[in-house]
């Protein structure tokens, strides 16, 4: 069983590398501040995973580490510190615009609250208690926390992403489904542990959501890398009303959509017709009116 853990989470941790690199690509893009919030809710899953691998190790292959040590007592805040950083940054993520269209997101934001000040409590009351608050307060956080996860994936799937990049809404949507999942996830568990089976611990079945998750980013970070003349690029595509936010002419909206598509100069001066002085004199112009210095800041700002 021990090989066995090792083995689920030397899995677990290659995917949620992974999936970073994939936010990362997402953040570069494809529009949109879900993927670039996410990037670090995600950092905060891999640190506390890694926590609890490590706890893991000491416990069981170096023998230091106890229920009661101090050791494992300074182990217990870090996690519930780092918790409460993963729930601060799910209220992060909620500030995200196409998310503030979505009814739920509200509750999900009150959950993420309720479950902060929740864990900072039980966090203070594991110094005179030791690694064990009351059982109330932990079902309380645990009711807390189911609370969130329903409401933060139901806003994920209502969020509306028409017109958003096919990856964008893989990566909301998907990301969605995952954490509606946690829920029943954890009950099963529940019902797993009144059977008296701890064989499996610190495993949980809760990480299957995170293994779709970062399932669901990968995907939608290859996605955002394939190219395709028919299809939307990665940016959207800009219409003149956009472009009198920054008073773009005509030609210069034309050109911003010809920059998403991830043409060169050559490439864009071919398709307009035109030499490939002017196209640098039209994409100097479209940096000078945006605010912006390199291709993909000039692509985000015209899509904030």
């Amino acid at each position: 069983m021990k090989h066995f853990i090792l083995l689920a989470y030397i899995l677990i941790f290659s995917t949620g590398f992974a999936a970073i690199i994939g936010l990362v690509v997402l953040s570069v893009r494809v529009v949109g501040n879900f993927s670039r919030r996410l990037l670090i809710l995600q950092s905060l899953f891999v640190g506390n995973l890694g926590l609890v691998a490590l706890y893991y190790y000491l416990e069981q292959v170096l023998d230091l580490v106890g229920p009661s040590s101090s050791l494992g007592l300074g182990f217990s805040l870090v996690a519930s510190l780092l918790n409460i950083a993963l729930y601060g940054s799910i209220i992060f993520l909620l500030g995200v615009p196409e998310l503030k269209k979505s009814k739920p997101q509200v509750f999900a934001k009150i959950g993420s609250e309720v479950t902060m000040a929740l864990m900072f409590l039980s966090m203070l009351v594991q110094i005179p208690f030791g690694l064990s608050s009351p059982l109330l307060l932990r079902q309380a956080i645990y009711l807390s926390v189911a609370w969130t996860m329903v409401c933060l994936g139901l806003a994920l799937i209502r969020t509306p992403l028409a017109n958003f990049h096919a990856s964008y809404r893989l990566l909301v949507y998907g990301i969605g489904w995952c954490t509606l999942s946690f829920v029943p996830l954890s009950l099963v568990e529940y019902l797993i542990m009144l059977t008296g089976t701890k064989s499996f611990h610190p495993l949980s079945l809760e990480y299957l959501f995170y293994l779709g998750c970062n399932v669901v980013i990968v995907l939608a970070s290859l996605k955002a890398l394939k190219k395709s003349p028919s299809s939307q690029d990665s940016f959207g595509i800009y219409t003149e009303n956009q472009g009198k936010r920054f008073s773009l002419t005509k030609r210069e909206v034309e050109m911003a959509n010809l920059i998403a598509q991830g043409k060169t100069n050559k490439e864009i001066a071919s398709c307009l017709g035109i030499s490939e002085a002017t196209v640098r004199t039209h994409i100097y112009n479209l940096f000078q009116k945006v605010g912006a210095s390199s291709r993909i800041e000039l692509l985000n700002l015209l899509h904030d």
